[in-house]
């Protein structure tokens, strides 16, 4: 695989993300056509030059990645939701100020910014990682 364009920072992430604000979620999507949650963050972390696995489980497990405490979380870092460590069914990256991007179908189906202490979101928080 060629990862074409300039390698973005970690931290210039955040700024790229949004330009996918209400992009359209579509279940395995991988392009500008729609995205799923795992597939955004695959894209966005490729940006940087770095391959992650394709699905959410997968990528809260890969050794590349170190667990984060939610209190120090920063910007780029992946946060990850289910019904447990082992059960992750979602992904998005963190943007600062408790705010997150993701694709989601929860409320709309789009690429959208949503806040870690929205109650649908706290009750299915799981896991930080943070590049190695």
């Amino acid at each position: 695989m060629s990862l074409d364009g300039p390698r973005l920072s970690i931290a210039d992430l955040a700024a790229f993300s949004k330009r996918f604000l209400g992009l359209p979620y579509l279940w395995g999507g991988v392009s500008t056509f729609g995205y799923d949650c795992s597939g955004f963050v695959q894209m966005l972390y490729r940006r940087a030059g770095v391959l992650l696995p394709r699905d959410a489980q997968p990528q809260a497990d890969w050794s590349g990645l170190v667990g984060v405490e939610r209190k120090d979380l920063r910007p780029g870092d992946l946060v990850y939701f289910g019904s447990s460590g082992r059960q992750i069914t979602h992904t998005g990256m963190y943007l600062g100020g408790g705010e997150f991007i993701s694709a989601t179908v929860h409320e709309h189906p789009v690429v959208r910014v949503d806040r870690l202490d929205d109650p649908h979101w706290a009750r299915l928080f799981v896991a930080a990682r943070r590049l190695k």
